[in-house]
């Protein structure tokens, strides 16, 4: 939910693309589907783990917790950001 917010707040403050009534209206329709139309899982269970693992790695909390939570999930993680991919292959994430 914090990327999409943040993305919005980027383009009505940084890009100015949407007014502050666009942002808003967005925000609320988001918050409206947190939990019923989007899952959200909770920080919390992940982020020893994501701290033990980030500490060793150099790499940040914030990016290591996406891995942690597709590797608890068993699932595939997805990223544009290639040195992010790279360094989990250095690491053997």
């Amino acid at each position: 939910m914090k990327e999409v917010l943040n993305t919005i707040w980027r383009d009505y403050h940084v890009r100015r693309t949407i007014s502050l009534d666009t942002a808003m209206r967005l925000q609320q329709v988001l918050s409206s589907m947190t939990g019923i139309n989007i899952p959200v899982e909770p920080e919390d269970k992940y982020v020893s783990r994501a701290f033990e693992i980030a500490a060793k790695t150099g790499i940040t909390v914030y990016d290591i917790l996406y891995t942690v939570l597709a590797v608890e999930k068993n699932t595939l993680l997805a990223t544009l950001y290639e040195t992010f991919f790279l360094d989990l292959r250095i690491f053997q994430l």
